[in-house]
């Protein structure tokens, strides 16, 4: 479980593949009119690491023989402090660049679909790619901190064409709304990694709740790609091309099926996991030839569910009072997940390995049932907020599953304790 959401958190900031540090710049045309620019965009992966895709720019040199492709999704795990520095969300991309067929290869390697299309540009327009391009090369510029929703590999690629047609991509898309929330967009890219979409669901704050534009939604490579394809291509002058799109020759580079989506999600993972052994549990309990196996099953969800519940409020409440990452800090879904509930997994592990809670001290029972009340009445509140729109945070999903289960498996928990606190014990 911890693994697993640490993987979670850890490829949510990954649109591209891991990458060596270029230690040369790269060639500069000599003749602009020789150059041809296509947009490359890779689509959505089987890997958590490529639910996203990725975006590259490839730059075809007819005049030098080259064939390159750049690309502003690449980051040096190795490089000093980057665990604590991604914990505290300062994370450092830069701008790399290969042999363009490489990219391709990438593709086929990870088995995902791959498009090109060229950028409809005028001789000005792509030397002003070129010179933005080299400017990002310079030792000084290559690196820059990256930001998922904001700055990542998709909108650096935007900007950067934005740039050279005068702002006409931001100007057709800016006043736009898309009916989409950034949270919408990861829940549907991905959707084929239950347990993975469940949980940023879940860490995600209010701040990815906000109606995206057009512009907004190019976060994503796909979506760039999506959009660019029905903005038309402009003259030095700003003005329209009649009959010219500003992305055109779509070739299919390679092309593979999509990953497939689960019949189950991760909020009913997470109830067969945790809510279905608690049910039994307590079914259980009061048969005394099932009652050391019902203690065991009540101590197994607590195990679950306290462990996810103690990570993910630990993580949050540290997210909130040491890191820099905008979208964890005042999550609303910490009235429901506390780091102390790593002490319900504690008692979890105690009940599932002696199938008893009798040598449990009354102290440790009475402190369990006072932990519960408060979670009771936090869990009203939460619910109320979010029943009445009084919430910012969308929690609609993560309450509406999520409530009734850690109801449910925490006063299970407390009704095992104090049951067999009640029983009287066997005289010597």
């Amino acid at each position: 479980m911890v693994r697993g959401l640490f993987w979670m958190v850890l490829w949510t900031t990954i649109f591209g593949a891991n990458a060596s540090r270029a230690q040369e710049l790269p060639p500069t045309p000599r003749d602009i009119s020789q150059v041809e620019i296509y947009l490359g965009t890779r689509d959505i992966g089987h890997h958590i690491y490529s639910k996203y895709g990725h975006t590259i720019v490839r730059v075809l040199d007819r005049e030098a023989g080259t064939d390159i492709g750049y690309n502003w999704g690449t980051f040096d795990f190795n490089a000093p402090g980057f665990i604590p520095n991604f914990l505290r969300g300062y994370l450092i991309y830069y701008m790399s660049y290969g042999p363009w067929w490489n990219e391709v290869a990438i593709s086929k390697i990870e088995r995902q679909t791959m498009w090109m299309e060229r950028v409809n540009l005028t001789d000005a327009q792509k030397q002003r790619v070129i010179d933005r391009i080299m400017w990002h090369s310079r030792p000084e510029n290559v690196n820059y901190p990256y930001l998922f929703f904001y700055d990542n590999c998709s909108t650096r690629v935007r900007d950067i064409f934005d740039m050279a047609t005068g702002g006409q991509i931001k100007k057709l898309s800016a006043n736009k709304l898309t009916g989409k929330t950034y949270r919408d967009r990861v829940m549907e890219y991905n959707a084929s990694e239950p347990f993975f979409a469940m949980g940023q669901d879940v860490i995600l704050n209010s701040e990815p709740d906000k109606e995206m534009s057009d512009w907004e939604d190019m976060f994503i490579p796909g979506r760039l790609r999506h959009y660019m394809l029905k903005i038309p291509a402009v003259d030095d002058s700003g003005h329209e091309i009649l009959g010219k799109a500003l992305l055109s020759d779509t070739v299919t580079l390679t092309d593979y099926p999509g990953p497939e989506v689960p019949l189950i999600n991760g909020y009913i993972l997470l109830w067969i996991l945790s809510g279905v052994p608690a049910m039994l549990g307590v079914s259980m309990f009061k048969r005394p030839k099932t009652k050391s196996l019902g203690t065991r099953l009540i101590g197994f969800s607590a195990v679950v569910l306290g462990g996810l519940w103690g990570f993910i409020g630990l993580f949050l409440s540290m997210s909130w009072a040491f890191g820099s990452h905008s979208v964890l800090p005042h999550n609303a879904n910490l009235w429901m997940m506390w780091p102390v509930d790593l002490g319900y997994m504690a008692i979890g592990i105690y009940l599932l390995v002696f199938g008893s809670s009798a040598r449990l001290s009354p102290s440790r029972v009475l402190l369990v049932k006072y932990a519960t009340i408060a979670h009771m009445v936090c869990l009203v509140v939460l619910v109320a907020l979010t029943v009445s729109g009084g919430l910012v945070q969308n929690t609609s999903r993560v309450v509406g599953w999520f409530a009734p289960l850690t109801a449910l498996v925490w006063l299970s928990l407390l009704y095992a304790l104090i049951e067999q606190a009640r029983m009287p014990t066997a005289k010597s």
